[in-house]
Order: structure tokens, then C-alpha cells, then sequence
């Protein structure tokens, strides 16, 4: 999507690409419709759009980093506003975010793709330093079978006893729905 280095702005893009540049407005101002009218994939693909016809663009960033965090995708969202920021830094100082108290300030890192939901753990048998046996099977070859049978005792649960883990263990998982009517407010006392 990204493939296509930033055009320029301005009027020397006026005159080097008219056509590409009135579709981009064009663009511009469809995805905003179609994000003022919550319609949030049509107006994501005007967005893309946009940046396929002219490079980094600022604002396309900026509304595609809202339409992530509004569908709770955050690894896109930071990495779109990430973008913004190296689009433009002075009009990203100048943006006022709501979650800024929650969020650290981006930094000039890239944010790709599986980056940020890629695991930082190592699963090799033995460290860096050490060597490996010739003939010892990868922890991942061994699979569960390798695993003890006993009953492995659980850190860093809530539980007080096993009764009540196993009693919530039989509940279904909670629902997007149920998480949507919880009270974040009232639950930390804030008002």
C-alpha cells in the first residue's frame, strides 16, 4: 500500500500529476464523508486510496489511525500515527489527543506489520551462550508429551482456592457485548 514514495505537495504536484491529484482530493474528501456518516470501511479504503495516489499524506494517516483505534486495532493505530508523525512532526506537535495520558509519545521507530505482536521470548532449547547436545530434540520437537503429568501448581491468578477456579473454568468466555457495558469509570472510583 505504501510502495510509492512520497510525490511532493504543493503546487509542483499540481503540475506534474493534475489527474492524480484531483483524484486524491476527490479521495480525500470521500473517506471524510464516508467517516462523518460512520461508515468506517468504505471511507478506511477512500483513505488508502489517497496514499497510493500521493505518497505519505498527513491527514489520510491521521484518519486511518482514528478508524483503527475506533475498531480497537492498536498495533495499527500507533503504527498510522507513527506515520503521521514522520509525514509531518511539526503538525503532529500540534494535535491534541485525548489518550495522550495514556500512551507514551511515538517514537521515531517503525511500528511494521507483525513487529509489535511478534513474541520478544526465545524458544530454543538452550541459551545463547550454551551449546546443544548433538541429538537432544528442540523443546518445540519434544511437543506436550514431554510435559510433566502432575498437576502443575498456577501463579499469578486471583483465585482463592481450586473450588473457584474450577467453577469459573466452566464459565463461557466474556462477550465483546459484556465488555462494551462495563463502567470504567465507576469501577475506579474517578466519578
Amino acid at each position: 500500500m505504501r510502495a510509492r514514495p512520497p510525490t511532493g505537495n504543493g503546487m509542483v504536484h499540481w503540475f506534474r500529476h493534475p489527474l492524480r491529484s484531483l483524484t486524491a482530493i476527490w479521495h480525500r474528501l470521500a473517506g471524510r464523508i464516508c467517516f462523518q456518516l460512520g461508515r468506517t470501511e468504505p471511507a478506511r479504503r477512500h483513505f488508502e486510496h489517497v496514499l497510493r495516489l500521493r505518497g505519505d499524506d498527513f491527514i489520510a494517516y491521521i484518519y486511518l489511525g482514528r478508524l483503527a483505534y475506533s475498531a480497537r486495532d492498536y498495533p495499527t493505530w500507533r503504527r498510522e500515527l507513527a506515520s503521521a508523525q514522520r509525514t509531518a512532526p511539526e503538525r503532529y506537535a500540534q494535535l491534541k489527543f485525548p489518550f495522550e495520558l495514556f500512551e507514551p509519545p511515538a517514537t521515531d521507530r517503525l511500528f511494521e506489520e507483525a513487529g509489535e505482536r511478534a513474541t520478544w521470548r526465545s524458544y530454543r532449547a538452550t541459551s545463547v551462550s550454551g551449546g546443544v547436545e548433538a541429538g537432544t530434540p528442540d523443546v518445540l520437537d519434544r511437543g506436550l508429551g514431554s510435559c510433566p503429568r502432575k498437576e502443575l501448581r498456577r501463579f499469578g491468578d486471583d483465585f482463592s482456592s481450586s473450588q473457584e477456579r474450577e467453577r469459573f473454568a466452566q464459565l463461557p468466555p466474556i462477550s465483546r457485548d459484556e465488555l462494551d457495558l462495563v463502567d470504567l469509570d465507576r469501577l475506579t472510583g474517578f466519578f
